[in-house]
This record gives C-alpha cells, sequence and structure tokens, in this order.
C-alpha cells in the first residue's frame, strides 16, 4: 500500500510511505517503482543499534545492503537507543555521512553508521571500527508450549577482558560514547569449497516419500 506523505520544512520533497519491510521497498525503487532507480539509499535512523556482526539480521541494514547490491551507494543510520533522546545528534551524524557517501561512496558498499544517543557536545567523535564477533544484544527464545515462543532480547554484558579486546570494534567504541562507521560490501563471493559430490544427474534425485 502506498500513501503520499509531507514533512514539515521540506513541503517541495515528495515524499511517500509503503507498507512492506524495508529491503523489498528498496527493490521495487531500484527498479523504477517510483520513478528514477537512486544514486543512494539511506535507511534509518533505526532505534537501537546495529552492530557487529548481528547486523546479518537488521531490517535497516539489510535494506542498504540490497540498494548496494542493485548499483548504489548505501548508507545505514542508527542511534544507540531503541528510544532516542538526541535526534540533533542523530541528524548531525547523518547529514556528515550522507555528505561523504554523495561525494566519496562506490557503489556496491554500504556504510553502516551507529551514533551515540548523547547531546552533541558529549560526542567524542566519529570513527571508522570493525565489526564486533558480537552485536549490541542476544536473543533468548521462550516457548511457552507447542505452538507459541516468545523472543527476549536484552542487552549483552561483557567481562572486563572481553570489553579491552573488543574496544576497537564498533560495539565497543560506541559503548564509550563515540560514532562509529563501518564499511560493508554487498557481495556474495562464491566459497572456496569442494561441493561436487553434491553433483548428479536428474534421473539420481530421488521423489520425497509420498510425491507421485
Amino acid at each position: 500500500m502506498l500513501s503520499p506523505r509531507r514533512f514539515d520544512g521540506t513541503p517541495d520533497v515528495e515524499v511517500t510511505a509503503v507498507e512492506a519491510s524495508p529491503a523489498l521497498i528498496v527493490f521495487v525503487a531500484s527498479e523504477g517503482a517510483f520513478g528514477p532507480a537512486p544514486d543512494l539509499v539511506l535507511s534509518g535512523i533505526n532505534h537501537g543499534p546495529n552492530t557487529g556482526n548481528a547486523i546479518l539480521h537488521s531490517g535497516t541494514v539489510g535494506a542498504a545492503l540490497t540498494g548496494a547490491g542493485l548499483g548504489a551507494m548505501a548508507v545505514a543510520l542508527s542511534v544507540d537507543s531503541p528510544r532516542p533522546e538526541h535526534w540533533e545528534t542523530a541528524a548531525a551524524v547523518a547529514r556528515r555521512a550522507i555528505e561523504w557517501a554523495a561525494s566519496r561512496g562506490v557503489p556496491g558498499v554500504v556504510l553502516n553508521v551507529n551514533a551515540a544517543d548523547l547531546p552533541l557536545s558529549e560526542v567524542r567523535g566519529l570513527r571508522a571500527a570493525p565489526l564486533a564477533a558480537f552485536g549490541a544484544v542476544q536473543a533468548e527464545l521462550d516457548r511457552r508450549d507447542q505452538h507459541h515462543f516468545t523472543v527476549t532480547f536484552t542487552q549483552i554484558r561483557r567481562g572486563e577482558a572481553e570489553i579491552s579486546e573488543a574496544e576497537r570494534t564498533d560495539a565497543g567504541l560506541l559503548r564509550r560514547g563515540w560514532v562509529t562507521a563501518t564499511a560493508v560490501r554487498a557481495s556474495f563471493e562464491p566459497a572456496e569449497i569442494d561441493i561436487e559430490a553434491l553433483t548428479c544427474a536428474g534421473e539420481d534425485l530421488d521423489p520425497m516419500p509420498g510425491s507421485a
């Protein structure tokens, strides 16, 4: 479903709200659904951080990866709080990230940016950072019965040794008041493993039991 919108301060900018997943919206936009395909995809600003290898499960980063995979420059923006308070900081970070992407960004690459939810005067700065080996939260499954379960997300608490080892990663720097930026390439490289034993002729494929 599509619906037109207008934002205060930008009355001449055409805005369309779409009821779909972020990645699907970017896909159809890249196919010309809303006009010319975008040169730059901006995804976010997400409520809550997207750090570490857990970004693979992020809808915000997923939308940016989709755009990058279709040839656009892409930026994914997140704030280190589920209920952000300091939007002036997020706006300043977004402006700098967009200006960088427009002038120096590379199609096919996602700039994943996480802003500290602090007053702008308290932000320590912006740092390039590698992805942490873990994300900012962990998920716990609680099965209620045969047909239902709940998923609970809790913030990860690390020991001092782990914090010291990871202090230069996106998760570690963000925790200490930095804004972080990580470049991620949207590409799927063939895995260098032997799968020749998997190959076979069509007649060698066994039908599923009970199939016609």
